[in-house]
């Protein structure tokens, strides 16, 4: 009984997490924000040292957002779809936990894999979870998670990354609509040149900008 109530404390603690990482990242109107706050939440919430967020860009995946990897390496990476584990991911649609055992043997279950001895080379950790993130039924970017600081990933932490996931599809399209509707409100329908009140807008900004860093007194 004992066990039970801590599973079941232990359960409701992280659906209650998760539902704080929905309202945060479905509130930001800024993709760039988002992918953010979804690496830094994963780390801490997973207690890993390594995340990171990849979107599909031009027929491949570009590391948009990421923790523990240094900026200047993270904007250099580029990954085709069906390659590696990511590229597989963005590829398929389906998630994959990488581990240092065998698969389980269930068709139903996300794709469980060994690990390589090239990965297992190159981090800490001997275990790794990718999910895609699916917008309206097609793959836009993955979620990577890996180097988790005690024990190994398993398919629960895999759902916790898959359920972030698709809070970050809806929120990466909401800020895109944002964006579409600030920039329709801003331009000429027909030139797509800027209008009179954009105009206006950015003027008493600037004004405002001077009165602040020039106006002494």
């Amino acid at each position: 009984m004992a066990r039970l109530e801590a599973d079941a404390a232990k359960q409701i603690a992280r659906l209650k997490t998760l539902n704080d990482i929905g309202r945060s990242i479905t509130a930001i109107l800024d993709v760039d924000r988002i992918l953010e706050l979804i690496c830094d939440r994963v780390s801490s919430d997973l207690c890993c040292d390594l995340s990171s967020v990849m979107l599909i860009e031009e027929g491949e995946l570009v590391m948009k957002a990421a923790r523990g990897i240094p900026d200047e390496v993270a904007r250099t990476v580029h990954v085709r779809l069906g390659e590696g584990y990511a590229g597989k991911v963005a590829e398929t649609g389906k998630s994959i936990l990488v581990t240092d055992g065998g698969g389980p043997g269930d068709a139903a279950a996300p794709e469980e894999q060994p690990v390589s001895d090239e990965r297992a080379a190159r981090y800490l950790s001997r275990s790794f979870a990718i999910a895609p993130i699916v917008l309206d039924g097609e793959t836009i970017g993955v979620i990577n998670v890996t180097n988790k600081r005690s024990g190994g990933l398993g398919f629960e932490e895999l759902e916790f990354v898959e359920t972030v996931a698709s809070y970050a599809g809806v929120a990466i399209e909401n800020a895109r609509l944002h964006a579409r509707a600030q920039f329709l409100a801003a331009t000429d329908g027909l030139t797509e040149l800027y209008n009179h009140r954009y105009f206006q807008e950015r003027l008493a900004e600037e004004v405002e900008r001077w009165r602040r860093y020039w106006v002494k007194g």
